[in-house]
């Protein structure tokens, strides 16, 4: 083979410096995606310009030795340390160790993202991470010396799937998983109407507190029930009217 291959790791260096293993990758870097240089045989030559995973998310180094930087994450497991064979290798800072200072994990199956603690020191948000933790779009956490920015492009909305042997993004709906979206009624937004138990609490806070069962007032308020709460106010304005009055 013409490209550097470490004879016990299966380690290969790309032309433009990257080293990876080619036992996983194969002739594709899959950093810049360049093509290796070697025996290409038996390989389909649509797969020499793809990556063979697909990005599903980065981590954008904000503060230390490599800000700036990017690092690209994968499905399933993103191993973080300095040694070649990690996912996120990050070089030049002597806090993260060699191999396994943690991971972040994305599962393709719900769509989630997870920081898994390991031999390293994790910070999520300014808070030290002894367990796995569910990670969102915008967390910041700090490896090493440094502060990472997680930016998500896949989630339980956008993922990708093999089809036919080639990698396609797939769109679900938002309301999955039984999220429906709201219906509005004719009786106005959805979100402004009371329960009974909120109206009556809302009459009581209003000084409505010495209901009868025989109170022409009472039953019109019922009637009320379930619509805006713009209508239940002008309904206690009415009460309090009615109450004035009686006085």
């Amino acid at each position: 083979m013409k490209h550097a291959e470490h004879p016990k790791s299966g380690l290969s260096r790309c032309p433009k410096g990257h080293v990876f293993s080619y036992r996983r990758y194969g002739a594709v870097c899959p950093y810049c995606f360049s093509v290796l240089e070697g025996d290409l045989s038996g390989m389909p030559e649509n797969k020499l310009l793809l990556p063979l995973e697909p990005v599903v998310g980065w981590l954008v180094c904000l503060s230390g030795v490599n800000r700036g930087r990017d690092y690209r994450l994968v499905a399933e497991k993103n191993f973080i340390g300095q040694a070649p064979d990690m996912h996120i290798r990050i070089l030049g800072d002597d806090q993260i160790k060699v191999k396994k200072h943690g991971a972040i994990s994305y599962d393709p199956m719900n769509g989630k993202t997870t920081l898994i603690p390991d031999t390293g020191t994790m910070i999520l948000n300014n808070e030290r991470v002894f367990r796995p933790v569910t990670l969102n779009d915008g967390d910041v956490m700090t490896i090493g010396d440094g502060m990472f920015k997680l930016i998500l492009f896949c989630n339980n909305h956008l993922t990708w799937e093999e089809q036919a042997g080639e990698w396609q993004l797939v769109q679900t709906s938002p309301f999955e998983d039984d999220l429906t979206p709201p219906e509005e009624s004719e009786q106005g937004d959805p979100e402004l109407s009371l329960t009974k138990e909120d109206f009556w609490v809302s009459a009581k806070d209003n000084g409505f507190d010495d209901f009868s069962d025989s109170n022409e007032e009472e039953s019109e308020l019922a009637l009320m029930i379930g619509e805006s709460k713009e209508k239940n106010d002008l309904l206690l304005e009415k009460m309090d009217t009615t109450s004035e009055e009686t006085d």
